[in-house]
């Protein structure tokens, strides 16, 4: 065991709570919100969606009435 080679502390990082009114939470919200909205139209504009069943996901090669 002569050549081991010497260890190192790391110091472990600190766990922080959010709590009501943390200055982080509503811009965090926000950005889920941006991000949520985009993946919708992104969705929406594929084409993938059925005038008769709105907000249903239609794939072509699952269901032959999506064609």
């Amino acid at each position: 065991m002569k050549n081991e080679t010497p260890r190192q502390l790391v110091r472990t990082p600190e766990i922080r709570s959010l709590f009501a009114g943390d200055p982080f939470i509503e811009p965090a919200r926000e950005i889920n919100d941006l991000i949520a909205r985009r993946a919708y139209e992104l969705f929406e504009s594929s084409g993938l969606m059925t005038s008769t069943t709105p907000g249903l996901f239609c794939d072509s090669s699952f269901s032959p009435s999506c064609s």
